[in-house]
Formats: structure tokens, C-alpha cells, sequence
């Protein structure tokens, strides 16, 4: 034998053996995995749910379709949470590309004997398989369930930047309950959606006022959109015939990122004297986050409307401004007759910035007004041992002609007192 046939012979041996040794490999990782996803398919019914959790995410990632007809069938289990989270499993097969999941999701999403909490999972395994899932969530729109709708419209939202191309187009629809779900997702998207603002302004003027409503909705809940965009096309709609519209924009424009307070006074001028409470309540909560002295006369004014929240939410906002003439208009709030509005206006008051509050509170001690004293008197006990500067105003209030006055200079002197204890 020549030493060149020799060599070739083992290399040839070497190449069997490395081979040899690769198929024993493979077959021993493919066992291993095998019986991974067999006890990883038994914890699905562990009782523990961070198990069952685990177990599902797992069974995800790994992407074995070997497992897909066993989860198949943990879909007809009796237990519910077996079925959610077999549900999330199969979601999350997703980047393997596996077959036939979203019309099994789907098929789960229609059924309407499925409760809350198995739609629930399957809108989050749909949203989780993204694009691939985005045309059948859209085809589900027109199901003649409105709770389907509702549930694929979440889906669509939470997917997100993917789904909103086919969004757009959707509340171009000449079917009413496509625009209604379609402006419903795009409340469920919260981030790169300004290129959907043009699509929902226009849908503000939508004859159907759950149109209007869902895209007022959503126009405040996108974060990178440009205050000087919407705040005119949402203004507009606070004169809008249905309260609902009106109430989900006076309510958008609170959420809006970027826009100056005394700016969105102005803007709530409709709002806070709407006929409708809701509109109201909503405008008060959105002024809440105020910090502009501009919006005080109007905070003021809302200290005597006639609904609780509204009153309460104005002292929390005249609270934040924390200027003079709103401090004083605070102690009025201490006077009101629900205890809702008094909590309300105390929890302010015991964070304001004292070295503002203490002298405007110890110069209202000689204000004209009674009750103005009053007020001031009560507000310096709720701060307490902080208000110690005002002790001798305080004291000198304890000679006041009202008795109101004198009660409440005492408790509050009281009340510093006894901090200091």
C-alpha cells in the first residue's frame, strides 16, 4: 500500500468518525430536547402559575413544532389557565414560523363561549406574532360579535407601527363599524403613531360619533405628537353635538405632551362651561396638571360647580399653581360641603411650597372675609409644625371678632404645638 493511498484512507476513517460522532450528537440533543418539551408540556399543568408561566415562554422560545399538535390538544383542557397559557405558548412560536397558528387563535378569539380572561391571551399571543397576525385580526373586524371586534380592534392596536398602514385605510371604510374599531386600535398604539394623526384628525369630522369619539380618544394618548397639531382639531371638537365626543376631547387635550398651560386655559373655555358634568369633570381633571397663573380665574370658578370632582380637582390644580391668589382661593375649598373636595384641598396643602404659602396664608389672617381668615387659620394647621413662622399670627387671630376664626386659630396652634412635642 503507498503512503499516498494510506493517507487518503484516513482521512476517509476520520471523515466516518467525525460523522459518525455528529449523528450520535444530534440524536442525543435531539432526545434531549424531546424530553424538555415533554416535561416542559406536563409543567403547563403544574399547579404553580409561575410554573405554568415558564413553561409556556419556554415551550415559545424554543420553537419545537414537535409540540404544536400536544398544545393542540391542551386547548380543549378543562382547566382555563392550562388553556391561557398553552395559548401563549403557541403565540409565542411565532419567529419559528410555525403553521396554522393564527387561524387557530383566531378560531379561539370567535368563539363567544370563550370568557374574558382566554380572549384576553389570545389578543396578547396574536399581538405577539405581529404582522403575520395582522390581516386576520382585521378580517375579524366585520365579525358580527361586537366583542370580538372589540378584542381584534386591541389586537390591531397593540401590534402597533405594523398594523397601522391597513388602520389608516380602514377609517376610510364605508361600513360604520370598520371606521368605529379601526379608530378604537389606534387608542391602543402608544408610541410612533404620529404619521396616523392627518388619518384621525380628519376622522374627527366622521358622521358617526364613535368615530369622533375613538379618534379624540387616541389623538391624546400618542406620545410623539405635535402639540400645535392637534390641540386646534381637538379644540374644535369641544363644540361637538355629542357630549361623548366632547368629554374624549376636552380629556385628550390634558394628555397631550408639550402643551403650554395657559394655552390649554384658553382651549378649555368651551369644556368647563359645557352643559354636560362629564365634560366638565374631565376639562377640571385635564387642568389639574395646570401650572400657569393664567388658568387660576378659571380654577376659581370651578371651586363652585356644582359637580364634587370638578371642585376637587380644581383645588388639586390651584394647589400646583401655588401663587398667591391661588392659595387663597384654596381655603375656600376647606369650606366645601363634600368631605370629597375638603380631603382633596388639605392633601394639597401639606405639600406646597411653604416659602410661598406661609406669608400668603399669615396675610390672609386680616383678609376682610370671615371666612377667608378662617380658612387661612385651618390651612396653617394642616401644615403644621411648617408653619411655625405664622405662630405669631396665629396668636394675634386668637383676638379675631369671629368665633369661627378663634376656633380654628386655636386648633391650628394646636396642631403646631403638638408637632413640636
Amino acid at each position: 500500500m503507498t503512503d499516498k493511498i494510506r493517507n487518503n484512507l484516513i482521512k476517509k476513517v476520520g471523515w466516518v468518525v467525525w460523522l459518525t460522532c455528529l449523528w450520535s450528537t444530534m440524536s442525543n440533543a435531539s432526545q434531549i430536547q424531546k424530553q424538555q418539551i415533554e416535561r416542559l408540556i406536563k409543567d403547563l399543568q403544574n399547579q404553580s402559575p409561575e410554573i405554568r408561566l415558564a413553561a409556556a415562554e419556554t415551550l415559545g422560545e424554543i420553537g419545537a413544532e414537535t409540540a404544536v399538535p400536544i398544545l393542540h390538544q391542551l386547548l380543549e383542557s378543562e382547566s382555563k389557565e392550562v388553556r391561557v397559557n398553552t395559548i401563549l405558548a403557541l403565540g409565542a412560536f411565532s419567529a419559528g414560523g410555525t403553521p396554522n397558528i393564527v387561524p387557530t387563535l383566531i378560531g379561539i378569539l370567535q368563539d363567544p363561549s370563550q370568557d374574558e380572561d382566554i380572549c384576553r391571551s389570545t389578543v396578547e399571543a396574536l399581538a405577539s406574532i405581529g404582522q403575520d397576525a395582522v390581516l386576520a385580526l382585521v378580517h375579524t373586524l366585520r365579525s358580527k360579535t361586537l366583542s370580538t371586534r372589540g378584542y381584534a380592534a386591541v389586537g390591531l392596536g397593540i401590534i402597533g407601527k405594523d398594523a397601522m398602514p391597513v388602520l389608516i385605510k380602514l377609517l376610510n371604510s364605508q361600513e360604520p363599524s370598520i371606521r368605529i374599531v379601526a379608530a378604537e386600535a389606534f387608542g391602543f398604539i402608544e408610541k410612533d403613531a404620529a404619521d396616523a394623526a392627518p388619518a384621525l384628525i380628519q376622522a374627527l369630522q366622521d358622521e358617526e360619533f364613535e368615530v369622533r369619539a375613538h379618534a379624540a380618544r387616541a389623538l391624546g394618548t400618542f406620545a410623539t405628537i405635535k402639540a400645535e397639531v392637534v390641540i386646534p382639531a381637538l379644540t374644535r371638537v369641544l363644540k361637538d353635538q355629542d357630549k361623548i365626543v366632547r368629554r374624549e376631547a376636552a380629556s385628550a387635550l390634558g394628555e397631550i405632551e408639550g402643551y403650554t398651560t395657559s394655552s390649554l386655559a384658553a382651549l378649555h373655555h368651551h369644556a368647563l362651561q359645557d352643559p354636560d358634568y362629564g365634560v366638565r369633570i374631565n376639562a377640571a381633571e385635564a387642568l389639574r396638571e395646570a401650572t400657569s397663573e393664567r388658568a387660576v380665574s378659571v380654577l376659581v370658578k370651578l371651586l363652585k360647580d356644582e359637580v364634587t370632582d370638578v371642585r376637587a380637582y380644581a383645588a388639586e390644580a390651584l394647589g400646583k399653581i401655588g401663587s398667591p391668589e391661588a392659595i387663597i382661593s384654596m381655603t375656600q375649598a376647606l369650606m366645601d360641603k363634600h368631605w370629597y373636595v375638603r380631603q382633596a384641598t388639605t392633601r394639597v396643602l401639606t405639600n406646597l411650597e411653604l416659602q410661598n404659602a406661609i406669608p400668603v396664608l399669615s396675610q390672609a389672617l386680616l383678609d376682610p372675609n370671615p371666612n377667608i381668615r378662617r380658612g387661612a387659620a385651618e390651612s396653617l394647621g394642616i401644615i403644621g409644625i411648617r408653619a411655625k413662622d405664622a405662630i405669631p399670627d396665629l396668636v394675634e387671630a386668637l383676638k379675631d371678632p369671629a368665633s369661627s376664626v378663634r376656633i380654628a386659630a386655636a386648633k391650628a396652634l394646636e396642631n403646631i404645638q403638638r408637632a413640636k412635642d
